[in-house]
């Protein structure tokens, strides 16, 4: 089949998801976390973050987050890109 003669619906839907990556460094070196083997992706390295939540802003995603993965309470943050 040619890309040309797809119609809309036989494209599938685009979905918008809102994550977080926090890059963490301390004297030149970055904080990085490996994913789990049973999980996608599983072995490669990552910069620890998630999904934001509805009506969520992304300081309190990256909290949560480096709470729930690395049991950190981050109380200054950098720069917000």
């Amino acid at each position: 089949m040619r890309l040309d003669s797809c119609s809309d619906r036989d494209r599938p839907a685009v979905v918008s998801i809102r994550v977080i990556a926090a890059v963490i460094s301390r004297n030149g070196a970055f904080l990085l976390g490996r994913r789990p083997e049973n999980k996608r992706h599983g072995g490669m390295w990552e910069f620890p973050g998630g999904k934001l939540e509805p009506g969520e802003k992304p300081e309190a995603t990256a909290r949560r987050e480096l709470a729930e993965e690395l049991e950190l309470d981050v109380t200054n943050f950098g720069a917000l890109l």
